[in-house]
Formats: C-alpha cells, structure tokens, sequence
C-alpha cells in the first residue's frame, strides 16, 4: 500500500469509530472523504467544487451518512496489516 491510499485509509478508520451522520469542514478531510467515497468505502454528501485562479475549493462542508460494510471491513484491513504494508 502506498502513502497516498494511508491517508484515506487512516481517516476511514477514525469514522468507523464515529457515530453518523458527521459533518466534515475540513478541505483536506473532505478530499479523502470524496476518495473514499468513490471507492463505495462510505456513503457522503461532497458539496460541489469551486475553481478560481487555479486554486480548487469545495463550497461547503460534506455530511458523512455512513461507512459501508466494505468500508468497514478495508478498516480492518488496515489496520491488521498497519501502515505502508
């Protein structure tokens, strides 16, 4: 596994351990939730993208609904392996 997948992986984790729904403002958390949720690893609300002067920003917090099953078992995965392996 590489770093790049770690990052997700990690704040999938952190939301397995979470009760929904959860609002997420952060731009870089909102980033990994998108990943994760194109990997059907969660289901969430991602607002829409803005981008201006070459910078992109998303226009609003996303709500986390739910981590799936398959979210909740690549959790697990994770971490029985741990990072980088």
């Amino acid at each position: 596994m590489t770093g790049e997948v770690d990052v997700p992986m990690t704040l999938l984790t952190q939301l397995c351990a979470a009760e929904g729904p959860i609002k997420v403002c952060d731009q870089d958390e909102i980033e990994k939730l998108a990943v994760l949720r194109s990997a059907a690893l969660v289901e969430a609300d991602i607002p829409p993208v803005l981008v201006e002067d070459g910078c992109c920003r998303y226009l609003g917090p996303a709500i986390l609904r739910k981590v799936t099953n398959e979210g909740r078992a690549a959790a697990r995965t994770h971490q029985r392996k741990g990072p980088g392996d």
